[in-house]
């Protein structure tokens, strides 16, 4: 791929941005389409795809492109914190509430698991987050 490709998929990218901010998802997911059709082994554009449909609450597509980006850059630490953003979001939906204590008590095995894998990852990669550190302390074991 030449420059000129890339920057081109970069502008759809951006495009793509523009109109999800607009909360025009349909035209965003065109924008992104283009742009990762030029540009097929960017991972960013499926962590802006994931991180688009984690928006509108579509966990399991932005689940998909976030593993679709991941098999791409296993070491991203964007990718992670769009992981785990989009499973404190869908934690908070569904319990209610973002105290680590609380959750803590909520969640099921098998979400806490997924959910401190990625946390540990991130922490690894280099996340700096102290709400994410005490979640780690607390319940990850």
């Amino acid at each position: 791929m030449n420059e000129n490709s890339a920057q081109r998929a970069s502008n759809y990218a951006l495009m793509s941005a523009f109109y999800q901010k607009q909360n025009q998802i349909d035209s965003a997911q065109a924008y992104l389409n283009k742009a990762k059709t030029i540009d097929p082994s960017n991972p960013n554009y499926l962590i802006q795809e994931g991180s688009m449909y984690s928006a509108v609450g579509n966990y399991d597509a932005a689940f998909g492109a976030y593993s679709k980006a991941e098999a791409m850059n296993p070491n991203s630490l964007e990718l992670c914190e769009a992981q785990t953003n989009m499973m404190f979001k869908q934690m908070k939906e569904k319990y209610g509430t973002t105290n680590s204590q609380e959750l803590k008590n909520k969640m099921n095995t098998d979400e806490k698991n997924r959910l401190c894998s990625v946390l540990k990852r991130a922490k690894g990669l280099g996340l700096s987050d102290m709400n994410k550190d005490l979640f780690i302390a607390m319940v990850c074991k």
